[in-house]
C-alpha cells in the first residue's frame, strides 16, 4: 500500500448511526461512563423483557449519569451496546435513535452470551466535558 491508500478510511455504511472518529478538543475533559442495565431507578427492577424497552431505559440511565456531570447527550463522543439479542438490531436502534436524535457518536454493538441480572441489553458511553464547565 501507498501512502495514500494508508490515510484512508472505510466510511460508515448508508444510514448508519454512528461516526467513524469523535476528536475532542484539549481543554476538555472525558467521563467514561460504566455500563448501565436497563433498571428502573426508583424500583431497581428491570420491568420489561423486551430489547426496545431495555434498550430506552439503559440510555436514559446512562444519559442520566452524562447529566449529572455537567454534559449532555449533544456531548456523548462513544456508545458501546452490549446485546445477548443482536437479532434484535433495529428495536435496538430505534431506541438508540429516540435517546440521541440526530448526534451520531462512535459507536460499538456486541453480541454477549449474558449479561447481569438476565437483561438483554448493557450500554456504556463516553462524553465530553466542556473546559469551561464547572
Amino acid at each position: 500500500m501507498d501512502k495514500q491508500e494508508l490515510l484512508k478510511s472505510p466510511t460508515p455504511i448508508v444510514g448508519a448511526l454512528y461516526s467513524s472518529a469523535v476528536r475532542v478538543d484539549a481543554g476538555d475533559s472525558l467521563l467514561f461512563v460504566s455500563g448501565q442495565l436497563p433498571v428502573d431507578p426508583e424500583t431497581g427492577e428491570i420491568d420489561s423483557h423486551e430489547v426496545a424497552s431495555q434498550t430506552r431505559v439503559a440510555m436514559q440511565n446512562a444519559l442520566r449519569v452524562v447529566g449529572e456531570h455537567g454534559s449532555s447527550a449533544r456531548d456523548v463522543v462513544k456508545v458501546g451496546i452490549f446485546t445477548t439479542r443482536i437479532s434484535e438490531i433495529s428495536d435496538i436502534n430505534s431506541s438508540y435513535i429516540d435517546a440521541l436524535g440526530e448526534h451520531r457518536p462512535a459507536r460499538s454493538l456486541v453480541e454477549v452470551s449474558g449479561l447481569p441480572r438476565q437483561a438483554l441489553v448493557e450500554i456504556e458511553m463516553v462524553a465530553r466535558v466542556r473546559g469551561d464547565v464547572q
